[in-house]
């Protein structure tokens, strides 16, 4: 049986926003243990394993929950976010989905309306005696509260003295780093949608509770079994799991799990595996006899981490950080193969943007057939949209891995991979212009990278080292032959891939310095040589970085749009302008001769850079021979500029201005 005061603790920790100070104690001495654990002072729980390389970022953003997160966001201000954000969020509703009023689940009307009144959450009406005893003021004010009436404001007064905000559901990093006029707390979702949802499943309201008292319908009874079937579960089944938390960028974890970087990690004490300390203790604490406490630590010395998966969820994680390129370059390659395993992910961003998942394909690969998904990426899905809904994105893709033979007729006719990197080439160095604000914006995040990991993935399924190498090759000599074309339209439209074009010599000058610097990084690591004399060695790649007195957020500085621009102000002009028409070398660019100088001459993009918010810094790698070049040249600027709208986003800086240089790549 699960303790009511526990249940409690979760009730208010995963769905509300604030809660009684008697709670948040306990999750200030549950977040205290595990900060502990982390530490090094106490074990962590058996089952549970936080690899070394994330430690560092759990302990910060834990001990942030300790004193920065409550002292930045008290009480009284999270919840005058909870009003402003319900508010906001029921009228998007009634505009966008012509909703009269918010769906509320059947007995929870009063708490959703008290919710949204004064951003209190209640517990419902057999539970509210625990409210009583904590805040007889607000207890009272709940029972004789109605739809449209205030709340005294004293008693307000006293909930944001007693009651603490919900930790947990700030995050102080993301917080910060938001546009400045921008601070609002992402608090606004209802939690008696949860409910709705529950009972969409099948999960009624609970009419007895384990005391045998009858229960009311209040929100608390409509996720009390659910949370207390969780608890159950996870304790019956604790000796036979393994919870690997990490934390960071989903693409970087799971090119880590790939690697081998994450598992398999030292113990404190140089024991092969971490969960054998945690395990020994437990035994021991337990009382186990030798021979017990000899099997539970050998079985977790024994633990074998997973280098392949069942299921991976990404939820709408793919939306921001590039879509099913992301998917299929990260996620599948650590998945069974087979039909019983899968990724599954959806689209929440922008599904009116996309009529069918072929339409979000082409946007995110420039392609759109599952037969040339499958002859590069070896994925198929076993998902059907519903017809009749109109934004079938919405529902969850279930993506397989396919196993391949390698041979030849797996793999596309070389001209057409020779085509389609050069499509994808050009829609990630030079995107489609896009608005800076709007409701269905489709991030276009992608750095150059992404396409060498592309290329070498490619050489892994299959493809002639020769073919990718000819490609990277004729990028790097400043120019392509090819009938592919940068892209036109936003998303990008099948048609337009399927267009017969002439073939047409294209620049590539612009983007040579950077692509040159990251196959340079790579050249250790790539399944294949790139035959070109003028690569860079590591010696040879230096990081530099500069620093900007000030940085305008205008328009908007959330979205990945920005680039750095090295440019001559003696080729290029000098003040602010359209950047597009200058890097393009299409019927649509700027045939002029002066525009020719300045691609050829006078433009230098890097897409792969840093920015630290904190000291207006960019950081950056790149060849030391190209920058010295330029350093010396007093012609030389440097700035931030947006790939989005195409307009600079930054003052410049001269080239001599730059901070010292750092280390060279090791």
């Amino acid at each position: 049986m699960v303790s009511s005061g526990l249940l409690y603790l979760l009730y208010y920790t995963f769905i509300g926003p604030i809660m009684p100070q008697s709670l948040y104690d306990q999750l200030q001495i549950q977040i205290g243990k595990i900060l502990d654990g982390l530490q090094g002072s106490t074990d962590l729980p058996p089952f549970l394993d936080v690899p070394q390389l994330y430690r560092p970022d759990i302990i910060r953003v834990l001990k942030q929950w300790q004193s920065e997160a409550p002292t930045e966001y008290p009480t009284s201000r999270v919840r005058q976010e909870v009003i402003k954000g319900r508010r906001r969020d029921v009228l998007q509703k009634q505009i966008h989905f012509g909703m009269p009023d918010e769906e509320i689940a059947k007995g929870c009307e009063k708490q959703s309306a008290f919710y949204l009144k004064t951003g209190i959450l209640m517990l419902g009406r057999s539970n509210d005696k625990y409210i009583e005893n904590e805040s007889p003021a607000l207890f009272q004010s709940y029972q004789s509260f109605k739809k449209n009436q205030a709340v005294d404001s004293t008693t307000l007064a006293s909930v944001d003295a007693s009651w603490k905000s919900n930790v947990t559901m700030i995050d102080m990093d993301w917080q910060r780093n938001k546009e400045d006029d921008v601070v609002d707390l992402d608090v606004a979702n209802s939690p008696f949608e949860w409910a709705m949802k529950l009972e969409q499943i099948g999960m009624t309201p609970m009419t007895v509770r384990h005391s045998g008292v009858k229960s009311s319908n209040g929100l608390y009874a409509h996720v009390e079994f659910w949370l207390g079937s969780v608890v159950q579960s996870l304790k019956d089944i604790k000796s036979r799991i393994k919870i690997e938390a990490c934390i960071g960028d989903v693409a970087s974890v799971l090119e880590q799990v790939r690697y081998g970087v994450v598992g398999h990690r030292p113990a404190r004490d140089g024991t092969s595996d971490p969960s054998s300390t945690s395990s020994r203790a437990q035994a021991t604490a337990k009382g186990a006899s030798t021979a017990e406490s000899t099997k539970v630590e050998q079985a977790a010395a024994n633990y074998q981490y997973p280098q392949l998966y069942d299921r991976i969820h990404l939820s709408n994680i793919p939306d921001y950080i590039g879509g099913t390129l992301v998917t299929f370059l990260y996620a599948l390659p650590v998945l069974h193969p087979g039909d019983d395993s899968y990724v599954t992910a959806c689209c929440l961003r922008n599904p009116p943007r996309f009529r069918s998942m072929a339409h979000f394909n082409n946007e995110y690969i420039a392609l759109s057939l599952p037969s040339d998904l499958k002859k590069t990426f070896h994925v198929r899905t076993s998902t059907v949209p519903h017809p009749d809904n109109p934004f079938p994105l919405v529902d969850y893709m279930r993506w397989h891995y396919c196993e391949h033979t390698g041979s030849f007729s797996d793999l596309m006719p070389r001209h057409a991979l020779e085509t389609w990197l050069y499509r994808l080439f050009f829609k990630i160095v030079v995107p489609k212009e896009r608005t800076t604000r709007d409701n269905t914006l489709i991030y276009a995040p992608i750095n150059l990278t992404v396409f060498v990991r592309l290329c070498a993935h490619l050489h892994g399924v299959g493809y002639p080292a020769h073919w990718i190498s000819g490609v990277l090759s004729k990028i790097l000599s400043g120019s392509v032959l090819t009938t592919a074309r940068p892209p036109r339209s936003q998303p990008l439209k099948i048609r337009e891939v399927k267009n017969e074009t002439s073939v047409m010599k294209q620049s590539t000058a612009p983007f040579v310095a950077e692509l040159s610097t990251l196959l340079g990084i790579w050249q250790a690591v790539l399944p294949f040589p790139v035959s070109v004399s003028s690569l860079p060695g590591v010696s040879g790649i230096r990081e530099y970085s500069f620093t900007l007195g000030t940085m305008p957020e205008k328009p908007v500085a959330e979205p990945p749009a920005f680039i750095l621009l090295f440019r001559n102000v003696y080729v290029a002009p000098p003040g602010p302008f359209n950047l597009r028409p200058y890097l393009l070398s299409d019927e649509t660019s700027d045939s002029s001769s002066k525009a020719k100088e300045m691609r050829e001459k006078g433009l230098r993009v890097v897409t792969t850079w840093t920015w630290s918010r904190a000291r207006k810094t960019a950081s950056f790698w790149l060849r030391q021979d190209l920058m010295e070049e330029m350093m010396e040249d007093n012609g030389w600027m440097v700035s931030i500029w947006r790939s989005d709208d195409w307009l600079p986003q930054s003052e410049g800086r001269l080239m001599s201005m730059l901070n010292s240089p750092g280390p060279t790549w090791q």
